[in-house]
């Protein structure tokens, strides 16, 4: 499963004996951003996402910004297995409603994902309604045998490094260390960084870059329609009792509206 080609300004994972690093693309603030350790070391990616809404909801709504960055940072999925629930028991045909901002049919309260990566690197996505706190449930974080990056979304600084191996009892308490656009615990160079994340402002700047110079944006239809399809595939595994479902996905349209 492959991409189209794409324009060459692009975000970029090299390894290293210790880090990955990240090179934002231009005009993001540059510099770089550790990631986490080598590809020798065990790691996984891992998303966290809970608001009031339903998971499924979720899901479309706020998890696509995480379900992105799991090809980015980790490689292609090649299959997802999923289950929804309603009060702890699977989601069945008379839970099915139609779904809130036009998502199509919907169902659920709590809803468990996987999708196995190109990289061999495993992705989870988590959501469950009303629990947990919202403001600290919703990002992504990348844990490996030699330390955490917790990653949220506009938020500032919007990463931090946990180094250590997050799978050992430690003796002395771990930092929570910014990563900033310079590096982890340097100061952000850029002043106004985190405004144009959050106010999309970056984004704005290369669609208009991109109709200038005729050229695909750097997050463009070929992501776009991965992750649409990355949670269709979680809707298929569990319509299909949960089963695992390899990409690229076959069905065609919302697989909650066949059950």
């Amino acid at each position: 499963m492959k991409w189209p080609p794409r324009a060459t300004k692009r975000v970029s994972v090299s390894p290293s004996p210790t880090a990955t690093a990240i090179t934002p693309p231009s005009p993001p603030c540059s510099g770089s951003l550790p990631t986490a350790p080598s590809a020798s070391s065990s790691k996984s990616a891992v998303a966290a996402k809970r608001t009031s809404a339903a998971a499924a909801l979720d899901l479309w709504v706020l998890g696509s910004h995480v379900l992105n960055l799991f090809p980015l940072l980790a490689g292609l999925p090649t299959a997802c297995t999923a289950t929804l629930l309603q009060d702890d028991r699977p989601v069945t045909r008379d839970d099915i409603r139609p779904g809130a901002e036009g998502v199509g049919p919907l169902g659920g309260n709590a809803l468990h994902a996987r999708w196995d990566l190109a990289g061999g690197i495993p992705a989870f996505f988590d959501s469950r309604q009303n629990a947990g706190g919202a403001a600290a449930n919703f990002g992504l974080q990348l844990i490996g045998t030699k330390g955490l990056i917790d990653l949220r979304i506009d938020t500032h600084p919007i990463a931090h490094l946990v180094p250590g191996n997050p799978f050992l009892a430690a003796i002395d308490p771990r930092p929570w260390i910014p990563i900033s656009s310079a590096g982890p615990g340097q100061p952000e160079p850029i002043a106004d960084c985190a405004t144009l994340v959050a106010s999309h402002r970056l984004a704005a700047r290369d669609l208009l870059a991109a109709i200038h110079e005729n050229r695909p944006t750097l997050c463009g239809h070929p992501e776009n329609r991965l992750t649409l399809e990355m949670i269709l595939a979680t809707f298929e595994s569990h319509r299909l009792g949960s089963q695992r479902v390899p990409f690229p996905l076959t069905v065609k349209g919302n697989p909650l509206a066949e059950m």
